[in-house]
C-alpha cells in the first residue's frame, strides 16, 4: 500500500483550483474594464495509473475491465468568453463600441499592430485619433482632398483636424421660385439717353484750326480722348482729359446706385484706354447693358432697346405681315423678306442690325435681325427689308405684327453695342445715323452724339448717368431725347460662392418678352459686380411658360459665368440657374432664390462616426464630409490571440491572420458612436464559482491531510 500518490493527487487539485481562483479574481478585478472578456478555466485529468489490464471475452470468461486509478487534475485551457458586453452611452463622440465581432486595429509605441475591443479614444495634440491610456494610434483609411475614402490603400493613423481643416463648395445650381405677372405689359422699351454733340480737336486742326465747332469735325469712336472737345457758344472747349486722367461713371439702375466705375486714360483696356471707343465699351459694361455672346463673328443674342420712331409723324416703326405683303420666305435658312407700304423705312431710320420684335401672332415674343434694307431696286429709300430670325427654329409667321427697335446688343463682333457714338463718315452725308451700316438711314441723332441704348424692361431702366473727369462733373447728358425703359419685370439678388467659399452677389432681372398661342416667354439678365474688369454682365437667357402659366422649358446650356480674374480659385465661376419652380399667373411679379448648393468657407469643428466606421466631419458652414474610415479586424480563432496588456492583443500562432476591412462586412460587427462596451463579467456567476473553487481547494487539502494521517498510522505500526 502506498499513499504518496494520494498526496500528489491532492497537490494537483490544489494547484488547479488555485489557478481557477486566479482567473476568477482577474474577472472580478476587471468587472469595470471597458471591452474586457471574462475568462473560464477548463480542467482535464492527468494520466491514469493502470493496476491491471482488461481481457477480452474468451472461452467461459466474459471479459475483464482494466483497473486504473487517476493521478490528479490539471488546467486544460483558460478560454475568453467572447460574448457581447453591454453598451453604455457616454455622450463622447470619440468613444466607440463594437456591436458584434471584431477588434479595433491599433498601432502601438513599437510600431506593431495590436487589436482591442476597447473604444475609449481621443485626439492627441496634433488631432490624431489615439487610445489616450497607452498612446496607441487607431488605424483606418484616410480621405483624399475631395473627401473620398481612399480604398485599397494601406492603413494609417487617422487625422481629424479639428479647428484646422477648412472647406468650401462652389455653387453649381441656383434654384429660383416665384411668380411672373402674365397680365403685365410686354417689355417693349429700353432706356435711351443722348449726350450733347462732341467734337474732335484733331479734325479741327486738319480742317481750318479756327477752334469753332464746324460740321464734319464731330467726334467719332476713333477720336482720342485727349482731343475730345465740347461746343460752348459755338467754340470748342477742351474736356480737360490727359493721359493719367481718371474718368468716373456713375448711374442708377432700377433705382439702385451702381458702383462707381473708374476708367484711367492711357491704361490698357478693359479698365483704361485712349480712344472714345474704348471709353464707350467701358461705359456699356459698367452700366450692365447685355450684348449677348459672340459666336463665329456674330452675336447669338440680339436684345432690343427703344423703338425706332418715324421722323415724319413721330410714331413707332411697326407694321403687319399679312397676305397683301410681298412676302418671300426661306424657312430653312430662317430668312424672311417683306415690304410694307404703310411705313417709310428710309425716313424712319431703319438700318442693318435693328431688331424686329414680333408682338402678336404665332411669333409674338420672337426676335429677328434686319440684314438688308432696300432690296427691291437697290435704292436706300426702298420700302423693303430683309431679316433673319435669331432663333431659326421659330421663324416669323404670317399675320404677325411687329415693331423695329434699336439693338441694345451688338450686331457683329467689333460693334460697340449699347453705348455708341453717331458718325456718318461711311455714308458721306451730314446728319445721318449710320453706326457702321452701308446705307444712308436717317435718324434724329446728330453726328458726335453718344447714344445709350439699354436693355428692355422697367427693371433695366438707367437714370442719373454722370461722367466725372478727375472729380469734376462733365455734364454732357442733358436729358434731351431720353426715353425711359418700360414693361413688366421683376428683379432679385442673391449670393453664390466660388470654390474658396468667397461670396459673390448676383442680380437677376426678368423681363416679359412676349406672348403667343404657345405661351409666354420671359428673358432674364444676370449681373454681378464680382465679374472681372468693368463688365457686370454674366449671363442671359429665356424662360417659356405654357398658356396655363406653367413652366415649360429653358434652352439647354444657358448658364451664369462670373469671371473671377485673380480674386478666386477658378475662372469663371459657372453655375446653372434653375427655373422649374417659377409660375406665370395674373398676380404680382415676385421671385427669390429658393436654394443654391454652394457654401462659404467653413472650419471643421466636430465629428461623428457612422456604423460602418466612416468619420463624418461637421464644418461651421453646415457641410458634412467624410474624413476617414476606421477599420476592424476579425480572426478565425479569437481565443488564439495573445494578450499583451492594456486591453490589447497580438496575433498568436493559432489565431489565424487578421482579416481587416470595413465594419459590418464579412461577419465584422458595426461601430456604435458615443458608446463603450462594458465588461461581460457576471459577478453572480463569479462569486458562485469562487465559492465552488474554495470548497474544492479545501477538499483537496483534506485529501492531503487524510493521506498524511494514514501514513502516520502506518509508521506507528513499527
Amino acid at each position: 500500500m502506498t499513499l504518496i500518490p494520494t498526496l500528489n493527487i491532492g497537490a494537483s487539485g490544489i494547484r488547479a483550483f488555485t489557478q481557477k481562483t486566479e482567473v476568477i479574481g482577474d474577472n472580478i478585478a476587471n468587472v469595470d474594464t471597458v471591452g474586457h472578456k471574462a475568462g473560464r478555466v477548463d480542467f482535464q485529468s492527468l494520466f491514469s495509473n493502470t493496476i491491471s489490464f482488461g481481457t477480452s471475452p474468451q472461452g467461459n470468461i466474459g471479459g475483464i475491465n482494466p483497473v486504473q486509478t487517476g493521478v490528479g487534475v490539471e488546467v486544460g485551457t483558460v478560454q475568453r468568453l467572447n460574448t457581447q458586453g453591454t453598451l453604455k452611452a457616454t455622450g463622447l463622440n470619440s468613444d466607440m463600441a463594437i456591436q458584434g465581432n471584431g477588434f479595433f486595429v491599433m498601432n502601438d509605441l513599437l510600431g506593431q499592430s495590436t487589436f482591442s475591443r476597447s473604444g475609449v479614444f481621443g485626439l492627441n495634440g496634433v488631432n490624431q485619433l489615439i487610445n489616450p491610456a497607452n498612446g496607441s494610434f487607431v488605424q483606418g483609411l484616410q480621405a483624399d482632398q475631395d473627401f473620398n475614402i481612399i480604398q485599397g490603400g494601406g492603413l494609417s493613423n487617422i487625422l481629424v483636424d479639428i479647428g484646422v481643416l477648412s472647406i468650401a463648395k462652389a455653387t453649381t445650381v441656383s434654384e429660383m421660385r416665384g411668380n411672373f405677372n402674365g397680365a403685365g405689359d410686354v417689355s417693349s422699351q429700353g432706356t435711351r439717353l443722348l449726350s450733347e454733340q462732341l467734337f474732335d480737336a484733331a479734325k479741327d486742326v486738319a480742317n481750318n484750326n479756327d477752334g469753332v465747332a464746324d460740321a464734319t469735325e464731330e467726334a467719332d469712336e476713333a477720336t482720342l480722348l485727349t482731343n475730345l472737345r465740347r461746343s460752348i457758344g459755338g467754340n470748342l472747349v477742351s474736356a480737360g482729359i490727359a493721359n493719367g486722367t481718371e474718368i468716373q461713371i456713375d448711374a442708377q439702375k432700377n433705382g439702385k446706385t451702381l458702383p462707381t466705375a473708374s476708367f484711367l486714360v492711357g491704361d490698357p483696356p478693359p479698365n483704361g484706354g485712349t480712344t472714345v471707343r474704348e471709353l464707350l465699351i467701358f461705359m456699356r459694361q459698367s452700366l450692365g447693358i447685355d450684348v449677348g455672346a459672340a459666336v463665329g463673328g456674330a452675336q447669338n443674342v440680339g436684345h432690343p432697346s427703344f423703338q425706332r420712331l418715324s421722323l415724319v409723324d413721330g410714331l413707332g416703326v411697326d407694321g403687319t405681315i399679312d397676305a397683301t405683303d410681298a412676302f418671300v420666305a426661306a424657312i430653312a435658312a430662317g430668312t424672311d423678306q417683306l415690304t410694307d407700304d404703310e411705313v417709310d423705312f428710309e425716313a424712319a431710320g431703319v438700318r442693318i442690325g435693328d431688331v424686329v420684335r414680333f408682338s402678336s401672332g404665332n411669333s409674338s415674343g420672337e426676335l429677328a435681325r434686319i440684314t438688308a434694307v432696300g432690296l427691291a431696286n437697290g435704292l436706300a429709300n426702298d420700302n423693303t427689308i430683309q431679316f433673319t430670325s435669331i432663333d431659326p427654329g421659330r421663324p416669323a409667321q404670317l399675320l404677325d405684327t411687329y415693331a423695329i427697335h434699336v439693338p441694345a446688343g451688338a450686331v457683329a463682333a467689333g460693334d460697340l453695342g449699347g453705348v455708341r457714338i453717331n458718325n456718318d463718315a461711311a455714308a458721306g452725308a451730314a446728319g445721318v445715323d449710320n453706326f457702321g451700316a452701308n446705307q444712308a438711314s436717317h435718324d434724329d441723332v446728330a453726328d458726335g452724339v453718344i447714344e445709350v441704348a439699354g436693355n428692355i424692361s422697367e427693371s433695366n431702366d438707367i437714370r442719373g448717368l454722370t461722367i466725372s473727369i478727375d472729380g469734376t462733373n462733365f455734364p454732357i447728358f442733358s436729358g434731351a431725347g431720353s426715353v425711359a425703359a418700360t414693361g413688366e419685370s421683376v428683379q432679385t439678388s442673391f449670393t453664390v460662392f466660388d470654390s474658396l467659399g468667397i461670396p459673390h452677389l448676383t442680380e437677376m432681372t426678368f423681363a416679359f418678352q412676349g406672348a403667343n398661342d404657345r405661351g409666354n416667354r420671359w428673358r432674364w439678365f444676370a449681373e454681378s459686380t464680382s465679374n472681372s474688369g468693368p463688365n457686370r454682365n454674366v449671363g442671359t437667357g429665356t424662360i417659356d411658360f405654357d398658356t396655363n402659366g406653367r413652366f415649360v422649358s429653358v434652352p439647354a446650356g444657358e448658364t451664369i459665368a462670373i469671371d473671377l480674374g485673380s480674386t478666386g480659385s477658378e475662372t469663371p465661376l459657372v453655375f446653372t440657374p434653375e427655373f422649374s419652380r417659377l409660375t406665370q399667373f395674373d398676380q404680382t411679379s415676385e421671385t427669390e432664390l429658393f436654394q443654391q448648393d454652394g457654401f462659404e468657407q467653413g472650419t471643421l469643428n466636430d465629428f461623428s462616426v457612422d456604423r460602418d466606421g466612416t468619420i463624418q466631419g461637421s464644418f461651421t458652414n453646415g457641410l458634412i464630409r467624410s474624413l476617414a474610415q476606421i477599420q476592424l479586424a476579425s480572426f478565425a480563432n479569437v481565443n488564439g490571440l495573445e494578450a499583451v496588456g492594456a486591453n490589447q492583443f497580438v496575433v498568436g500562432v493559432n489565431s489565424g491572420d487578421a482579416q481587416i476591412g470595413q465594419a459590418g462586412l464579412f461577419g465584422r460587427g458595426t461601430i456604435e458612436n458615443g458608446f463603450v462596451e462594458e465588461s461581460n463579467v457576471d459577478l453572480a456567476v463569479e462569486f458562485t464559482e469562487l465559492i465552488s473553487a474554495q470548497r474544492a481547494f479545501q477538499a483537496n487539502a483534506r485529501t492531503i491531510t487524510t493521506a498524511n494521517e494514514m501514513l502516520q498510522e502506518l509508521v506507528n505500526l513499527v
